[in-house]
This record gives structure tokens, sequence and C-alpha cells, in this order.
């Protein structure tokens, strides 16, 4: 698997630590490109096209090529910064179950893209400038020794978070909704859950 997913070991699942950000850090990423290619849902409650942003904007913003494959039992997204792809499972937009976990998919790898590529990508010109060679590796770490600021996938999931639901519109939405979790999941068009973590992470509920 490429360095912005999580690899499972004997000794459980490691990683590529990134370079430490606090969700706000995060959240601002996301924000300055919603302004940028969908400045219409920062004006009001209303579903983020993340599909149009994958397919045809992902490539002219990072460089990375987008599409939609099978992948392994399991494995629902892969971004790889090496062959710069980012494929998230066609299988989950077949099934209308999954749809609303298939957008909420396209969004965390579309964060490994925008952060965690160019990062990578980055650190191993210089590892291959100082060890004089092409062909390096960046060390990973089990999981449970990495912070989790510095987690690519905590990170990648706090992206999609204020990518499809910005804190900007969700404070109106809330009060709108009189705080009610289904109706602003269906406000956004994510799940249950996917809505449950943003108002934990932005502190509207514990």
């Amino acid at each position: 698997k490429p360095q912005t997913q999580q690899k499972v070991t004997p000794m459980g699942e490691t990683v590529v630590p990134a370079s430490g950000r606090s969700g706000q850090e995060i959240d601002k990423i996301a924000f300055e490109l919603l302004k940028l290619y969908q400045p219409q849902v920062l004006l009001e409650p209303s579903v983020v096209d993340i599909e149009e942003f994958f397919e045809l904007r992902l490539e002219d913003h990072t460089g990375i090529r987008a599409s939609y494959d099978r992948l392994p039992p399991g494995i629902h997204g892969v971004t790889d910064s090496e062959r710069m792809t980012s494929i998230v499972d066609v299988s989950l937009l077949e099934e209308e179950r999954s749809v609303l976990f298939a957008r909420s998919t396209i969004a965390h790898e579309c964060g490994h893209a925008i952060i965690h590529v160019p990062e990578f990508m980055a650190k191993k010109r210089l590892l291959r400038s100082i060890q004089d060679k092409e062909d390096v590796q960046l060390k990973m770490y089990r999981k449970a020794d990495v912070p989790v600021y510095k987690n690519p996938e905590w990170q990648a999931h706090r992206f999609a978070g204020a990518f499809l639901v910005p804190e900007k519109t969700l404070r109106e939405a809330w009060r709108e909704q009189r705080g009610d979790v289904a109706k602003l999941a269906k406000v956004y068009n994510v799940t249950l859950a996917f809505m449950q973590s943003r108002l934990k992470a932005v502190k509207l509920i514990g």
C-alpha cells in the first residue's frame, strides 16, 4: 500500500507520521479549497459536490489522477504518492446503502492527496539527496506510538469533515435544526456517524 495508507503488520497497524497539524489548521485548508472551487456551499448549509471535486478538480489542483476501481476487500480508498493516483472502491457507488459512506471516503482520499502526498514526496526527495540513491522508503511507526495530530489518517478524516461539513455553515444549520443530528446528516448528505464525528470535532456535542 502507499505511504498515505495504514499497513497491518504482526505488531499492529503502522503509519508514516505526517507533520503535526491542528484540527483548525486542517479546517482552514478545506475552507480555502471550498472558497476556490465551490464557494456557494459556504453561503448556506448545503451539499458539497465531492464527486465533482474528486473527478474534475483534484488532478488540476494536485497533479494526482483520480479514479474508481475494484479494490481488495476491506480497502475503500488508496492514494499513492509514487504513482500519483487516488482510487476509491467503485463498489461503494454501486449500492445505495453505501453511497453516503462513499462520499466521506472520497473526501478522505482527497485529504491524503492534498495534505500528505506533497509532504511525503518532499521527504523522499530529501532522503534521495542524503542517501544518494533512488529507492528510498519513509520510516513507518506503530499507530499507537504516533500522536493523533501527526497521524495522517486522523488528518485525512478531519479534512473530510471540514470539506463536507464546513463549520461556517454547520453552526447555522445546528441552530436551524435545533441540534437534530439525523436532520443535519441529511442536510449535508453524510452518514449519521460522520455527522456525529464532525459535531464533536467542532465541539457542538461532547
